[in-house]
């Protein structure tokens, strides 16, 4: 084998791996806790909304942006209940 193909090869195996990895890690921190707090206790200021300072550390922030569906940098109750079901 010459020295190209080896190199391609190794490419698209770091590829792969990389892909399974990131899938992976993906859907691990996607997952809800067993139980999900209610949303006055994240609602740290109690405004109503959450913000990404309050769901920072916790599951919610690693799917923050799928939660606020209306995309306003906040997630209301309802976005809430409905991420939590």
């Amino acid at each position: 084998m010459n020295r190209k193909k080896s190199v391609l090869l190794a490419v698209v195996a770091g590829m792969i791996s990389t892909t399974a990895f990131v899938a992976q890690a993906q859907e691990t921190m996607e997952k809800k806790p067993a139980e999900v707090p209610k949303f006055e206790k994240v609602d740290k200021n109690a405004d109503g909304a959450i913000s990404t300072g309050e769901a920072k550390g916790t599951w919610l922030a690693t799917v923050f942006t799928k939660v606020d569906t209306n995309k306003d940098g906040y997630i209301t109750k309802s976005e809430y209940e409905n991420a939590s079901r």
